[in-house]
């Protein structure tokens, strides 16, 4: 996969807490409940310094503080990190993304006046109406304070907008928007979640924190702002069973995990048309690893939403396994291990040669699903 002299960029989760109750988070069902065994975590100074060395920082270009479950705002120590972080490598580059919905507007400000090279991507897809119906319980109006204190400070923002039926019709007036606040830059993008490697789901459920089923949201209308992978056979992904009560959740994780041989042969045959996908690992190519927010080391943050047992997904349940076939329980961890010895044990390498078999025989489906030559994340999400 990678030899350390090869990574030229982190992908760090800071913090595995949040505001938000977004409906295609791994850390909720569906927009409602939080999953109540998700290690909630947050880094410290004192721990990323363990793994952000001297050394380390001044081998790579570009940090990215995004993550999986939480937002990097959570962590109160992420001014401190920038800076010390800017300091040691005065070249590097911080991108942290938020959707902007916590800490006061001038928490905001401080931030923007840490270091020069850095950016903040706000997720705001919508306006006023429309940005809570996907980024549920986030306040429109603490974002908008947040992010105009930010851009005041002279902060380098940028907004990404994910397009849905609900807000395809704003995107003139966010860009209109975005302009008076002075971000630099706003970014359309394909959302995630209504796309499967066998076809296409017509909505994504939303549920309240009870489990009973809320509302629905749907793709785009126009063609160039759904999922590039998006076709003509669309697949009926809850039936008759639009709510989801907890304790279902956890019925169905616990079949999926003590019938896991018979369901993984059961999705392989559905990724069997895709076994001789080639695969063109975003991360490989870009020189990038990804580190959650216990420090622990994984190929990329796709594969890592399986590291917490907390998603009905498959692929996600595939690398869970995978982590306990092949891993001790902290050997990935570089909080308490040097970097450089966790990537040059070479368990990164057992994932890229999976690639070469069929799924039957282990070939990893989140690469497949994520990384397949042509049809990459990347290309599924940016217009």
């Amino acid at each position: 996969m990678l030899k350390y002299d090869e990574v030229k960029r982190v992908h760090v989760e800071l913090s595995s807490a949040c505001n938000a109750a977004c409906p295609s988070c791994p850390r909720n069902a569906d927009g409602g409940y939080t999953i109540s065994w998700l290690k909630i975590r947050t880094m410290s100074l004192s721990e990323y310094k363990k793994i952000f060395t001297y050394d380390v920082c001044n081998q790579l270009e570009d940090i990215l503080m995004c993550g999986n479950f939480g937002d990097p705002a959570y962590c109160k120590d992420l001014p401190d990190i920038v800076r010390y972080t800017g300091e040691t490598n005065p070249n590097i580059k911080i991108t942290v993304h938020t959707n902007g919905g916590i800490r006061p507007p001038k928490w905001w400000s401080d931030l923007a006046k840490t270091y020069n090279n850095l950016s903040v991507v706000f997720s705001i897809d919508g306006l006023e109406d429309t940005n809570h119906i996907y980024r549920r319980k986030v306040v429109w109006g603490r974002v908008m304070e947040n992010a105009q204190a930010f851009n005041d400070a002279g902060g380098v923002s940028i907004w990404e907008y994910l397009i849905f039926q609900h807000n395809q019709h704003q995107l003139d007036q966010a860009r209109n928007l975005s302009e008076e606040m002075n971000f630099d830059e706003i970014k359309f993008k394909r959302p995630f979640g209504f796309e499967t490697v066998s076809g296409n789901y017509e909505s994504i459920r939303v549920l309240k924190d009870t489990g009973e089923f809320d509302y629905s949201i749907y793709p785009a209308d126009e063609k160039n702002h759904r999922n590039k992978n998006f076709g003509d056979t669309s697949i009926d992904r809850y039936g008759n069973n639009l709510s989801l009560y907890p304790d279902d959740f956890e019925k169905s994780l616990l079949n999926n995990t003590q019938h896991y041989e018979k369901i993984f042969k059961k999705e392989a045959l559905r990724y069997k048309e895709q076994d001789e996908n080639e695969i063109s690992c975003m991360t490989k190519n870009n020189g990038e690893v990804y580190i959650d927010s216990a420090g622990k080391v994984h190929p990329c943050c796709f594969l890592s939403v399986g590291s917490q047992n907390v998603n009905l997904a498959f692929d996600s349940l595939q690398y869970f396994k995978w982590l306990e076939n092949n891993l001790t329980e902290d050997q990935n961890n570089a909080i308490l291990y040097p970097l450089e010895d966790i990537i040059n044990s070479g368990f990164l390498s057992k994932i890229e040669q999976t690639w070469s078999k069929t799924h039957e025989e282990g070939r990893m489906m989140c690469c497949t699903q994520m990384c397949s030559k042509n049809k990459s994340a990347k290309d599924k999400l940016y217009i």
